[in-house]
């Protein structure tokens, strides 16, 4: 009866890239007696220059015959990835179990295998992902609107990928953000074999807290990869992003950010403005109305007084224009002596058309309705060239000698 055996057959490229994915189909023959096999066990294979792990699905087993012998063949493939370029070498695949007629431990020994490997041409440092295809995509536990200072959030990346294994993924490293909080959340990786094709996906996950308002970048991310077949290059890639924080005013002083600095800063902003305050109520209370506020009522009581003006203007009634332009001048120079339209009157040729026509429609025609076409235009504009030439004379002296 013919002895065991270890045999491989590659299953990838005779002359793989760097970081390519190079399968190796390893094929355990135990001839078959009396009674049933044992399971085996496979020592871990240790490579210079190579990655080298076993794959998590075993192919089932298969049975042949040569000979007189009856062999029960069982599959592992074992995955390599090439570290360097030059030969790759392999030491021999050791197999144990216990035969199960003679009760004692078999080890079984394959040959070596040996292979090349080469950098491909364009690759920079670091060399890019060899695989059939990349995706790198991300996604949120929450919407980002309307995030405020305390709140937290779980970003989530996933690098999915095929033909490798994610052993050969590049680490998915985040920046830190200014202004948040982070909290690895670590990262979780599988490989499947479906219909005969590898694939790998690894998650990277990392919550952030608020730490305080305003913009805030999350970094982007880019993973260059190499597909095989074509030798193109290519980038899957997340791009950056900006979200806005608000204040938290359940959070009292720390609203505007938890850290103990910004809560000192934001304190002693809210008692400045507290003091401010008081100090105005009381010289309010103490001396009255300031100049900045006497101002405000005359020119507010001002402009009611036109508002009278031109009110009276659209209306079409000759007195009732002439009763509101007294009383905005009278308003409008509280100080002067001067009760008459003279101010008005020479303000614009408009202004004293519209003076004599006001006058001829009252006292010598005795009509009191007149055409108001475009009397609101005329006292607008009047009413400008007043206030100019009011800060342009000033207050004349009593005694000019």
């Amino acid at each position: 009866m013919s002895g065991a055996r270890i045999e491989l057959h590659s299953l990838g490229p005779a002359r793989p890239w760097v970081g390519q994915l190079v399968p190796i189909d390893v094929s355990v023959w135990r001839p078959q007696g009396d009674r049933p096999l044992e399971p085996f066990s496979l020592d871990d294979v240790i490579a210079p220059s190579a990655i080298v792990k076993w794959s998590a699905q075993d192919p089932p087993p298969d049975e042949r015959q040569e000979g007189d012998t009856r062999f029960l063949v069982q599959r592992r493939t074992l995955l390599v990835f090439p570290q360097s370029d030059g030969d790759i070498t392999l030491p021999p695949i050791i197999a144990r179990y216990t035969d199960p007629a003679s009760n004692t431990l078999v080890a079984v020994k394959g040959p070596k295998f040996t292979f090349h490997a080469a950098i491909p041409a364009g690759a920079t440092d670091p060399l890019p992902l060899v695989a059939g295809s990349v995706k790198l995509e991300q996604s949120f536990d929450r919407d980002l609107a309307g995030l405020k200072v305390g709140d937290g959030f779980t970003r989530t990346l996933t690098l999915s990928a095929t033909n490798t294994d994610a052993i050969a993924f590049p680490e998915l490293a985040l920046s830190s953000v200014p202004g948040l909080i982070a909290y690895p959340g670590g990262t979780q990786a599988e490989s499947t074999t479906e219909r005969g094709q590898i694939a790998a996906k690894q998650t990277h996950s990392v919550t952030y807290v608020v730490d305080r308002v305003g913009p805030h970048d999350l970094p982007g991310i880019s993973v260059r990869w190499l597909e095989p077949r074509t030798g193109r290059y290519a980038n899957a890639t997340i791009e950056a992003q900006t979200i806005w924080t608000h204040p938290n005013w359940s959070l009292g002083f720390s609203c505007f950010g938890t850290a103990k600095g910004a809560a000192v800063i934001t304190a002693l902003s809210v008692s400045v403005t507290l003091a401010l305050l008081i100090t105005l109520i009381v010289q309010r209370i103490r001396r009255g109305p300031s100049s900045i506020e006497r101002a405000l009522a005359r020119r507010l009581e001002e402009w009611r007084a036109f508002r009278e003006v031109l009110s009276a203007a659209r209306s079409g009634r000759a007195f009732h224009l002439l009763r509101a332009l007294y009383a905005w001048l009278v308003v409008r120079s509280r100080i002067s002596f001067d009760r008459t339209l003279s101010a008005f009157r020479g303000a614009s040729p408009d202004a004293r058309k519209l003076t004599a026509t006001v006058e001829q429609a009252l006292f010598r025609n005795g009509d009191a309705q007149i055409d108001m076409h475009d009397t609101v235009k005329v006292c607008q504009r009047a009413r400008g060239v007043m206030k100019r030439s009011w800060g342009r004379k000033g207050r004349s002296r009593l005694n000019p000698t």
